[in-house]
């Protein structure tokens, strides 16, 4: 770190051009301690992507600064999976570093003068500029010219041919490995969710939150891999799968003979995992009996088969669900006790929540798939409420169309993938992936090629229904026969 001044600065500008960090040790180190707060704040330049609000110290007598940065996570034409990671910096967006733009998206379709970032009362704000050919698109909604919108985690913005999401927080690092090897995402959200998992002790019980689909045994595995256990058993189950009056055998097993079927010795799970880790999820839908069972087990080690009598285990367990627990606390449908015995938390974020993931997820999924902008524009909007199990249907569906997927085609897909986001905990089996036509082809197949039906089955509107019929071909008469 260079040394500081002792004397002090001979202007405003040269104090600027220190870093923030050595800037706020300066003032701190030269100036009266009442002061330092107030002059810190008074200062107008901050460095890139940072905004700041004050809360209170822990003593109370003097405000504290809390920075937060914002990014702009902006993906190209031809380069979607390869994400932009730009400082959000009051100033112009344009398309090559000239004049007043601080912000550069080097493509054709964005204007030498595009749009206006600031800040607005802490937030990120935007004013599309009237000298831009192709204006702004905020979550799919055109903006004025020259009005200033505020934005917020997770906005989706459209630049021309460019779109990018506004982003809270500092992001994982393209040199750093992640801690949760095949969980895609560099996200801020997803660099919270690491360093969870990274800062969880050696040992103890791990409650899982999020989601459906959000990939909550990935986490437990990377959980599992990373502790002392690592080369030991590691089992997962799912346990809403199983019924009532199977789950205690199924969790510590049952003796030979001990009830009609019962012809061989088991350990279950519990004995099964024996000296590793043992995850099982939907963990909240278990039995008010079954829950004492497994409190034992947690807590004191103890298992006790159908059958059989009290053994020992040494097994770590990870729980995972997507149930308020503490509501079912309070309607007393979930033990306090056994809830406590997961002093460690992890916390899945939704996807709605990491939007500029969802292109490295739909590179990863489907390498060979691709996209006009108004088609990614789309996906990043959609509020994803089936998470990544729902973006992995219907990527894999747009990826069967065997050409650039257009933006009606998403469109198509995501009207129906809103109805089926949740197959249920273990689906019997695959949901098969249909393409827009295919779908439009089958619901005038089963509507005996009644087009007024078939468009309620899509919830489309008549006309829509109609247009896309004849994008794609198709004549309800052979459907009539």
């Amino acid at each position: 770190m260079a040394a500081l001044p002792q004397g002090g600065f001979e202007s405003e500008a040269a104090v600027h051009d220190l870093a923030w960090s050595e800037r706020l040790r300066w003032h701190a180190a030269t100036l009266p301690r009442k002061r330092v707060p107030c002059y810190v704040q008074a200062m107008t330049q901050k460095p890139s992507g940072l905004t700041d609000s004050t809360e209170t110290s822990a003593s109370g007598s003097w405000p504290k600064l809390v920075h937060k940065r914002w990014n702009l996570i902006a993906f190209l034409p031809g380069e979607w999976w390869v994400p932009l990671v730009l400082p959000w910096r009051p100033g112009d967006v344009g398309r090559s570093a000239a004049g007043s733009v601080r912000v550069v998206l080097p493509h054709a379709s964005v204007s030498r003068q595009h749009a206006t970032l600031s800040f607005e009362n802490g937030a990120p704000a935007i004013r599309a500029l009237a000298s831009s050919k192709n204006g702004v698109i905020l979550d799919g909604n055109r903006l004025a010219a020259d009005s200033v919108t505020r934005l917020a985690h997770g906005s989706v913005l459209e630049l021309g041919d460019v779109v990018a999401v506004v982003e809270e927080g500092d992001r994982i690092p393209d040199s750093e490995s992640s801690v949760i090897p095949r969980y895609v995402g560099r996200s801020s959200a997803v660099r919270r969710l690491s360093e969870q998992v990274a800062s969880l002790p050696a040992s103890g019980a791990v409650l899982v939150r999020g989601a459906t689909g959000v990939g909550k045994e990935m986490i437990a595995r990377a959980i599992h891999d990373r502790s002392p256990r690592s080369g030991k058993a590691y089992e997962a189950h799912n346990l809403a799968s199983i019924s009532s009056e199977l789950l205690k055998s199924a969790l510590f097993g049952h003796g030979k003979g001990s009830f009609s079927g019962a012809v061989a010795d088991t350990k279950g799970y519990f004995g099964e995992a024996h000296g590793g880790t043992l995850f099982l999820d939907e963990f909240g839908e278990i039995s008010p009996v079954m829950q004492v069972a497994l409190l034992r087990a947690i807590e004191l080690g103890q298992i006790e088969g159908v059958g059989r009598r009290v053994q020992q285990v040494d097994v770590r367990v990870i729980a995972a669900t997507n149930k308020d627990l503490e509501g079912a606390i309070t309607r007393g449908e979930f033990r306090r006790d056994l809830f406590e015995r997961f002093p460690e938390v992890v916390r899945v974020p939704a996807l709605q929540k990491r939007r500029s993931d969802i292109p490295l997820l739909v590179g990863e999924l489907e390498p060979q798939l691709r996209l006009e902008s108004g088609a990614l524009g789309r996906l990043l909007r959609h509020p994803w409420t089936g998470n990544v199990r729902e973006l992995k249907r219907v990527a894999a569906a747009l990826s069967k169309l065997g050409r650039d997927a257009l933006p009606e085609d998403v469109e198509d897909l995501l009207d129906v993938s809103k109805d089926a986001v949740d197959p249920g905990p273990v689906p019997l089996k695959p949901i098969e992936v249909q393409t827009p036509e295919e779908q439009f082809r089958d619901a005038l197949r089963r509507t005996r090629g009644n087009v007024t039906e078939a468009a309620s089955l899509l919830k489309k509107s008549l006309a829509t229904f109609k247009r896309r019929l004849a994008k794609y071909g198709i004549d309800p008469e052979h459907f009539r026969l």
